[in-house]
């Protein structure tokens, strides 16, 4: 046995309920715990944080001696590492997942398995399994864990055991490649000291040496790259695992929020529904933040340009941070300059993380004071600027701010977040061909800035419009008019640059009772409002809209940036016909006005047609693909769609590429399209 004073004891305690395992703590803590280790010291910190993760008392694992027996690289029995041993397999449980690649058995184990010694010295009652496979499909051991009664939580043991089987097994190879790298290296060095002993010999050991440093060579350079795909496939298992993990946590969100509502529930119950809500935000914002991260490490990050209305994109992110802002009572300053170009080309996703990672960073850390975001153009490029009034920094806390999972100041905000929100704006930022500029003086401030090129679009309101059957010109029929509520003039500018060009009489209104008063006196066709705003807000808007007999059958379109689907259900039964996200997209908008107007497009062709794929181009897959594909894409299932695309790249290369690329981009109209034309 080994000492029970091992370092990994020593690890902080999780405790797990007798009903339900906390998956974020899980998750955090083995990841915490396994981080900075690698070799002997990962596979301990690993066992001992899956035991006391997930309050089992035993988890094993092991490597292949030889086709017969496994050996244990750590044992974890209850509450300390066990000595290392060599057994056979035949006739046990573990030959059953190296054959099948896991093994799950939830009671009565050591009945399934009689002739397996280890299950019955343990105590086992049940069993937990997994094969670790190499990137080649090799089986190179296992990792398992035991309890000596019926395993519950078991949907959570098995998310935690498949992701840490992937991490194992990635490990596992990168030492042996290690091995072999230091290997030839003590032989390289064997042949240098040969060569010196061996002085009358020279030139016959020198031609032998100069054979064996280039055979020496080629394996080391196979095996560095064998090394750097191992390493490279850490960051890409955490990618892959974004809709495992997220579609989960959505229902535990939805429900949360629907329980906050709930008039009946008692205080206590309250506060814990809360407790809950807040922990799945937390948690969302940890997945999302290491799946980015790795996204960006594994060269997946692609930017998609496009043309945005720039005023009102930044007013967007301003109104974000303000809220945050005004709920700590700090001033929330926007200084923008007068000559900013109207429409951009970028990547508009990553701009908006990019903005809202740095600022909610600045009003996280100010207590007192203000935080100022300026934006104004630096020669051919556009400069941003974030300066607060909080707690400062040193020049060693400035030099390691931008690394992963590094947080400095005060602990108790350090707990707020996840330590990635700068790195990963960092590295966009440097993909961006840009850098960020930090000054900073300890108890006074600090300020980020950066400079990145936004070429300017002076048509883009007409880019927007740009399909695949060409750019929407007008309509078929007699004139329609809309009405738009809404108390920004950002917004209402973007619909109506959009919407003015193709036909539309477009009426404004800063707020609901003017809204009320425009539908009396105009009668639009067809209503897109905000839901906050001054004197009357969407709802009560909507509210008298339903109640007026004359009016309550209007078409309304509400607009709002709410990212749940509870939200926008509350928008609708308040008297929405239909939900427009802002963001406002024109595909989407437009999508709407046709399909509630029941209006023809009129399209006018584009003429550079060098940059799209021609539809004759395409070769589309089987019509069972489409199909699924059609479903994944009705659905917003752009994680399947992903899947079918990356599955069918060798054989239909042109269609897959466009699915990434619009998967990529969430472009899910545009998907829709795509598929639809090649069913047809």
């Amino acid at each position: 046995m080994e000492s029970s004073a091992s370092p990994f004891t020593e690890q902080t305690t999780v405790t797990a309920s007798t009903t339900k395992i906390d998956v974020e703590t899980v998750i955090k803590h083995i990841f915490e715990q396994t981080a900075n280790c690698t070799g002997e010291d990962f596979f301990k910190a690993l066992v001992n944080g899956l035991a006391v993760a997930l309050d089992l008392p035993y988890a094993v694992i092991t490597q292949l001696a030889d086709n017969n027996s496994l050996e244990t690289l750590s044992f974890w029995r209850d509450g300390k590492f066990d000595s290392k041993m060599c057994y056979g397999i035949e006739g046990t449980l573990c030959l059953d997942v190296l054959e099948n690649g896991s093994y799950f058995c939830s009671r009565d184990v050591q009945q399934a398995f009689p002739l397996d010694d280890i299950l019955v010295e343990l105590g086992a009652e049940s069993y937990y399994g997994v094969a670790l496979k190499d990137i080649n499909g090799k089986v190179l051991g296992n990792l398992y864990v035991i309890d000596r009664k019926p395993m519950v939580n078991i949907t959570v043991i098995e998310a935690v055991m498949q992701l840490f089987a992937i991490r194992s097994a990635t490990e596992l190879q990168q030492q042996k490649s290690i091995a072999l790298i230091k290997q030839l290296s003590t032989e390289n060095a064997h042949l240098y000291q040969l060569e010196q002993a061996k002085s009358q010999e020279l030139a016959l050991i020198n031609q032998e040496l100069e054979n064996r440093v280039e055979k020496r060579t080629i394996e080391l350079k196979s095996a560095k790259e064998e090394a750097d795909r191992a390493n490279q496939a850490k960051s890409e298992f955490l990618a892959n695992m974004s809709h495992e993990l997220r579609t989960p946590l959505n229902g535990i969100l939805g429900y949360a929020q629907i329980l906050q509502r709930n008039k009946s529930i008692t205080d206590l119950g309250r506060n814990g529904v809360d407790v809950i809500y807040r922990c799945g935000s937390h948690l969302l914002t940890l997945i999302n933040d290491i799946l980015d991260l790795s996204k960006i490490e594994a060269g997946k990050l692609e930017f998609h340009p496009t043309t945005l209305h720039f005023p009102s994109f930044l007013e967007g992110v301003v109104e974000i941070n303000r809220i945050r802002a005004e709920e700590k009572g700090i001033d929330f300053q926007f200084a923008s300059d007068p000559h900013l170009p109207t429409g951009v080309y970028t990547d508009e996703k990553c701009l908006r993380q990019l903005l809202i990672n740095l600022l909610s960073n600045a009003i996280k850390f100010t207590d007192h004071g203000s935080v100022i975001f300026k934006v104004e153009p630096s020669g051919n490029k556009i400069r941003f600027e974030i300066t607060d009034t909080g707690v400062g920094m040193t020049p060693e806390e400035v030099a390691k701010i931008f690394l992963p999972f590094e947080q400095v100041g005060d602990t108790k905000k350090q707990n707020e977040g996840t330590g990635l929100g700068l790195a990963i704006s960092h590295r966009i930022v440097s993909l961006m061909q840009s850098e960020i500029r930090v000054q900073s003086v300890l108890g006074q401030g600090s300020t980020f800035s950066f400079e990145v090129a936004l070429p300017e679009v002076r048509d883009w309101a007409v880019t927007s419009r740009t399909t695949q059957q060409g750019i929407v010109a007008r309509y078929q029929g007699e004139k329609r008019k809309i009405l738009i509520v809404d108390d920004r003039w950002e917004n209402r500018s973007v619909l109506l640059n959009l919407l003015e060009p193709i036909g539309f009489e477009v009426i404004e209104a800063t707020n609901g009772q003017e809204g009320i008063d425009q539908v009396i006196t105009t009668s639009p066709d067809l209503i897109v409002t905000d839901l906050v705003m001054p004197v009357m807000d969407g709802f009560e808007f909507l509210r008298q809209l339903r109640s007026h007999p004359k009016l309550q059958h209007h078409i309304v379109l509400v607009s709002s940036a709410s990212v749940f689907e509870l939200d926008r259900q509350k928008s609708l039964d308040a008297g929405g016909t239909d939900f427009l996200p802002k963001p406002i997209q024109a595909d989407i908008l437009l999508e709407l006005i046709q399909k509630h107007l029941q209006l023809t497009w009129v399209y006018d062709m584009i003429e550079n047609q060098e940059s799209l794929v021609s539809i004759a181009q395409i070769q589309p897959p089987t019509p069972d693909i489409l199909n699924q594909l059609l479903e994944f894409a009705q659905d917003g299932e752009v994680d399947g769609i992903t899947k079918i695309a990356q599955q069918i790249q060798d054989t239909h290369p042109v269609f897959a590429q466009q699915l990434i690329r619009l998967a990529e981009g969430c472009e899910i109209v545009k998907l829709r399209a795509l598929i639809q034309n090649q069913i047809a």
